[in-house]
C-alpha cells in the first residue's frame, strides 16, 4: 500500500498497520461478493462504496492520531 505510506509518520506504526489491515478488507473480494450478491449493486456502486469506506477509515485514523 504505497499510496498510504505518507500516513505512516502521522499515524505511528501501530495505527498505520491497523489502517493497512482494515484497507485490505475493502480491497479484497469480500465487498464485491456482499454488495453484488446480497445487495444487487453494480460495479460502479461497489467502487463508490469502497471509496467511501476508504475515506472514512483514513479520516478515523487521522482523528485518532490527532486525539493522541
Amino acid at each position: 500500500m504505497r499510496a498510504a505510506a505518507p500516513l505512516r509518520q502521522v499515524l505511528g506504526r501501530r495505527r498505520f498497520d491497523q489502517l493497512l489491515k482494515a484497507l485490505s478488507m475493502v480491497y479484497g473480494i469480500e465487498p464485491y461478493v456482499v454488495l453484488k450478491d446480497i445487495w444487487g449493486s453494480g460495479d460502479r456502486e461497489v467502487e463508490e462504496i469502497a471509496g467511501w469506506l476508504v475515506d472514512a477509515m483514513i479520516d478515523a485514523a487521522l482523528r485518532e492520531a490527532a486525539d493522541g
